[in-house]
Formats: C-alpha cells, sequence, structure tokens
C-alpha cells in the first residue's frame, strides 16, 4: 500500500467585515509589539541635556529591565516559598512605616519654623 502526500497551502488573511479595521493578525503578538517599540526606541534619541551616562544605557534601558525582572524570577523561584513571601510582607510593611516616619519628621519641622517666627 502506497501513501500518496499531499501538501495543502493555508492563506490566513484578516477578515476586514467583522474586525472593522485593516490590522494585521499578528498585531497583538508579544513580538511584534517588542519589534514596534524598538523601531520607536531607534527613532527618539536622548535630550542634548542629558547626562552622558543617560545617553549611554538610552538605548539598552529595556534590555536591561528585562535582564533585572528575570534575575529577580529566576532568584524568587529558587527559593522557598515562605521566604519569599516573607521578603514580601516585609516590603509592603516597610514602605508605609517609612512614609510614616518621613511626614513625621516633616511635621516636626513645620512645628519648629512656625514656632520660631
Amino acid at each position: 500500500m502506497k501513501l500518496k502526500a499531499r501538501r495543502k497551502v493555508v492563506n490566513a488573511r484578516f477578515d476586514q467585515h467583522n474586525r472593522g479595521g485593516s490590522k494585521n493578525v499578528d498585531e497583538n503578538m508579544i513580538v511584534l509589539r517588542m519589534r514596534i517599540k524598538e523601531l520607536e526606541a531607534g527613532k527618539s534619541e536622548p535630550s542634548s541635556n542629558w547626562m552622558g551616562w543617560e545617553k549611554k544605557y538610552f538605548a539598552h534601558y529595556n534590555e536591561d529591565v528585562c535582564e533585572v525582572i528575570g534575575l529577580l524570577q529566576m532568584y524568587l523561584m529558587e527559593t522557598r516559598p515562605a521566604l519569599a513571601l516573607g521578603m514580601l510582607a516585609l516590603l509592603c510593611l516597610s514602605v508605609p512605616f517609612s512614609t510614616y516616619v518621613l511626614v513625621l519628621h516633616i511635621m516636626e519641622m513645620a512645628k519648629f519654623i512656625l514656632h520660631v517666627n
């Protein structure tokens, strides 16, 4: 018994009538969005009043952020869940506390300034 190989060609086209526009099918894909951001970043140039280090890292900012988030994710995946939740709780509690202390010091300085005059 000899099987015959068949070749099918599929042509995927965007239906303009049902979707109401002439957008491509791949518009919502993350790869396409990343390429669009890369093209937009390539067109924009750093401002002339920026410092040298800002101009140096401007082009690679998104890559650096993605790398740091990836390292953080890898670190958290390797730790125990209780430790990760404990670090998250510590961070969530320390921010309001430090804000409270900052506001308290500002109020004390305002009292001192208003009392002296």
